[in-house]
């Protein structure tokens, strides 16, 4: 494969604060994400904010399903389930504006505010296909393979962790995912990503009852700015895909390692 030259763009989200001694902190992001056979992905995002000093109705929101490099992945919000919860057990809807190049306003409806600490949740979809964030790939040491090349977004402030789950639709026997399943599918990485995330395996119960391969990524104590942008590769027969949705790329990234 043909080694790619890729820069994740830096993302500035700002708070929107009422007053100007308002001190706003991110404690953490975590992120669902269900890779759907037809190219397609469902994202649930929850932030961990707090403010102290003053109030805070929301933040600039741009990079939503990982759009930090290449062409950007287009996203549609899910408004009935995009909601944050307020101290005092108050769950409020959100007004999520669309101001153009991937970037979007997020804040409490109705004017809302809050001081103190609120989870944030963001329902939304994404394609991952079409701008070439998953396709097919191949490897003169390992052949055909599936290819996973996406990131987060950076935020502007330090937080304690974040952590992303990618569900695959691999069906696994149960929660409990063993190494050979991860052996059998092909699955490995590029080499900067152990260093980057601790990394482990489960298996996701669906709707159906089945459970599905699910791959965690967790960073740490991050500094601001800091990326988690995620490259993986399975054996092609490993996972199945809808026929035609997936290109194929020469220069989806350096290789496995």
């Amino acid at each position: 494969m043909k080694k790619a030259h890729l820069v994740a763009l830096v993302v500035l989200c700002a708070a929107a604060v009422g007053a100007y001694a308002t001190t706003v902190t991110l404690n953490s992001v975590e992120m669902d994400v269900v890779v759907r056979i037809d190219g397609k992905a469902d994202f649930l995002e929850s932030l961990d904010w707090q403010a102290s000093g003053g109030e805070m109705h929301g933040f600039y929101l741009q990079g939503a399903a990982g759009g930090g490099f290449g062409d950007a992945v287009q996203t549609v919000f899910n408004m009935n389930q995009s909601y944050a919860d307020l101290p005092g057990n108050v769950r409020v809807g959100l007004s999520i504006r669309d101001l153009g190049s991937g970037k979007y306003d997020v804040v409490l409806a109705g004017g809302r505010a809050f001081s103190g600490r609120a989870m944030y949740f963001l329902n939304y979809g994404g394609d991952l296909a079409g701008p070439g964030r998953i396709g097919w790939t191949k490897s003169t040491e390992f052949g055909e393979l599936f290819y996973f090349d996406w990131a987060a977004e950076q935020w502007d402030y330090p937080m304690g962790h974040r952590t992303i789950r990618i569900e695959l639709p691999i069906v696994v026997p149960g929660e409990k995912v063993e190494q050979e399943i991860l052996t059998q599918a092909g699955f490995r990485t590029e080499p900067y990503l152990n260093k980057e995330n601790s990394i482990d395996a489960y298996g996701s119960k669906g709707s159906d009852g089945k459970y599905y391969l699910t791959l965690r990524f967790h960073q740490q104590n991050l500094p601001a700015s800091q990326t988690q942008r995620l490259q993986f590769y399975l054996n092609r027969a490993a996972i199945p895909m809808a026929a035609g949705v997936l290109t194929e790329s020469t220069s989806a990234a350096s290789g496995p390692g």
